[in-house]
């Protein structure tokens, strides 16, 4: 589904991903991992298009989209979760989870899929009339990946989705993407919290310093006992 082929992202002249090559099957669940600044978060705004590409070639869906633009990436269905949530602050809930339905004509769809999402995260529709400014970071983080659902991802890609979450949060975010998984959607996690990581998902990618150093099926990697040391802090 996703091709990643040499890609290179800068900042001016700073190098803050060198020649990455990634992909991802249909159903996958693929995830990156590494300390922070490995440069997990700028291969995937790369992907959305929200940073520019030094060099290299993405393919999504057998489509070249290495020069698309953010909002045409969106339509063809990579829909990326950022860190940090980026909702809009003073909009109620269900104002921000429409958001995530802005390219979409078939109001049928659009309301069924409302209404899922509720199903899904029974603390949104408790909150639907409520601004995104007073709810909670899981709650947020909920909101998130609701108004993601809304546009009916073909690839969702999750950027640090616990981060700032307290462990009982982190613990109800990897269910979800195990969920996830089992309905057999296409996932792209990056994430610090390696361990768990490794646990939801089927294959990885190691970055360091902008570089992948290490790749293999999840299970593989969660034993090898330099990985363990240097990403898990165990032996």
């Amino acid at each position: 589904m996703l091709e990643i082929n040499s890609l290179s992202v800068h900042y001016g002249a700073v190098s803050a991903v060198r020649n990455v090559s990634i992909h991802v099957k249909q159903g996958e669940v693929v995830t990156l991992i590494g300390a922070n600044g490995a440069g997990k978060t700028s291969i995937v705004k790369a992907l959305s298009g929200l940073v520019s590409k030094s060099a290299g070639k993405v393919t999504f869906r057998n489509a070249d989209i290495t020069r698309l633009p953010a909002h045409n990436v969106t339509r063809l269905g990579l829909i990326h979760v950022p860190e940090g949530r980026k909702l809009v602050p003073n909009m109620t809930v269900a104002e921000n989870l429409m958001c995530g339905a802005y390219c979409r004509d078939d109001k049928a769809g659009i309301a069924s899929d409302f209404e899922a999402v509720l199903d899904r995260f029974p603390r949104l529709r408790e909150r639907i009339k409520q601004q995104a400014v007073t709810m909670s970071g899981g709650e947020r983080q909920m909101l998130a990946i609701g108004r993601a659902l809304m546009a009916r991802p073909e690839l969702l890609i999750l950027d640090e989705p616990s981060l700032g979450l307290a462990p009982l949060l982190v613990d109800e975010i990897f269910e979800m993407i195990l969920g996830f998984k089992k309905e057999g959607k296409t996932i792209l996690l990056i994430e610090q919290n390696a361990f768990e990581a490794l646990a939801v998902s089927d294959r990885a990618y190691v970055l360091r310093v902008g570089e992948v150093v290490m790749t293999g099926t999840s299970a593989d990697l969660a034993l090898d006992p330099t990985l363990r040391q240097a990403y898990l802090g165990v032996s």
